[in-house]
């Protein structure tokens, strides 16, 4: 949760106002830079704060926060929710978990 001067919170539609002016500030910047460096930009996707809970979603899963744990914390009413649509993993991940388990057991 971010808060504002006030310390209140912002509403989604505020704070995602925050998040497209920071990202189009640092699109302009590098578009410039990388003209200046004849390379392509290093451009930044649009983020919202949905996207920031996906992230978080995915981060504590990743640090081994028990499913049931993080379902609680993301507020879903199934865990099917919490695992299947906000948690993200790639297959690197997915490998290296794999790996340490076959390295426990081998």
């Amino acid at each position: 949760m971010f808060t504002n001067t006030k310390g209140t919170p912002y509403a989604a539609n505020a704070f995602n106002f925050v998040l497209k002016n920071i990202v189009a500030a640092y699109n302009k910047r590098e578009n410039a830079k990388a003209e200046r460096e004849s390379r392509e930009a290093d451009i930044l996707p649009h983020i919202s704060a949905h996207t920031l809970r996906h992230t978080a979603c995915t981060r504590f899963a990743e640090s081994g926060l028990e499913p049931k744990v993080l379902q609680i914390i993301m507020g879903h009413s199934s865990i099917s929710i919490t695992m299947d649509v906000y948690t993200h993993l790639d297959f690197e991940q997915i490998q290296e978990k794999v790996d340490a388990i076959q390295y426990k057991i081998g």
